[in-house]
């Protein structure tokens, strides 16, 4: 199954965890507030945001906050 962005192109849909840390980081969250909100290590969110990248094209964390909705406060 693949996702459409706004602009009309697909990409692999995200998991739920890589979406998860993917609205995070767009909403602001450093790394290490994005692992202690989802219970996990630093690490582990270094390496899903890392897919999250891959998997939508993108190279800088500022493109990741223009393509994903920030998640909810």
């Amino acid at each position: 199954m693949e996702a459409v962005s706004a602009d009309g192109t697909t990409h692999p849909a995200l998991t739920y965890a890589e979406q998860r840390c993917a609205e995070l980081a767009a909403a602001g969250a450093s790394n290490r507030d994005i692992a202690t909100a989802v219970t996990v290590s630093v690490k582990t969110v270094e390496a899903t945001l890392t897919r999250v990248y891959r998997k939508l094209g993108l190279h800088a964390r500022i493109q990741l906050a223009h393509t994903v909705a920030p998640a909810p406060e």
